[in-house]
């Protein structure tokens, strides 16, 4: 019943998204664009990682991109992400139940992309870090302030005028840079979802 609520949860937020991109008029191509804005909806989990504890999160993600090379074949751009995540954990594995708890912060990266067929497509390569705040963890890792690094590849394929749908997976650290003890980071594939478009220069 859960997993039901949430699909359709997810099914309204991409046909809002839809309705207000299709509000915006088409200025100018995705590769042409300096500035793009999105969102990002995605899970990560420990399940696939050989490790001893549990971490689930669930993403939402503002984006962000501002473009400082735009070449026809490739380009760098700026990526900027807020976000508020949902997350279920253990503080141990003798635990029976999860505990439910939130994320919130900011990312900071680049992402370098090369283009596909005249700019409707483009795979990238993406690196960021920032400050985030959890309110819990596993045993392994303190809670409260730590940073968040991820490394992700994606997709960006064009709908139609300046909207484009954005996929992407990748693995994510969390911990505290020795700040406080216990520090022993908690890793996480994930898998994300969304839609972005360009914004007239």
């Amino acid at each position: 019943m859960m997993k039901m609520k949430i699909r359709f949860k997810v099914i309204f937020l991409f046909l809002g998204l839809n309705l207000i991109a299709l509000t915006v008029q088409a200025q100018s191509s995705f590769v042409d664009s300096k500035q793009k804005v999105g969102f990002q909806l995605g899970y990560g989990s420990h399940h696939l990682l050989n490790i001893n504890y549990d971490y689930r999160v669930t993403f939402f993600q503002f984006q962000y991109f501002r473009s400082l090379v735009r070449k026809s074949k490739w380009g760098l751009d700026v990526v900027v992400q807020p976000q508020f995540n949902l997350m279920r954990y253990r503080f141990s594995t003798a635990e029976p139940a999860l505990k439910n708890g939130i994320e919130y912060g900011l990312n900071a990266g680049a992402l370098i992309r090369y283009n596909l067929n005249e700019g409707k497509q483009s795979l990238f390569l993406s690196i960021s870090a920032g400050p985030h705040y959890v309110s819990g963890a596993p045993r392994r890792q303190s809670s409260g302030f730590i940073f968040s690094d991820n490394l992700f590849i994606g997709l960006q394929t064009r709908l139609k005028a300046n909207l484009y749908a954005d996929i992407r997976v990748g693995g994510r650290h969390i911990s505290n840079a020795n700040l406080e003890t216990p520090n022993g980071g908690v890793n996480t594939l994930f898998f994300s979802a969304g839609l972005c478009w360009s914004l007239p220069n």
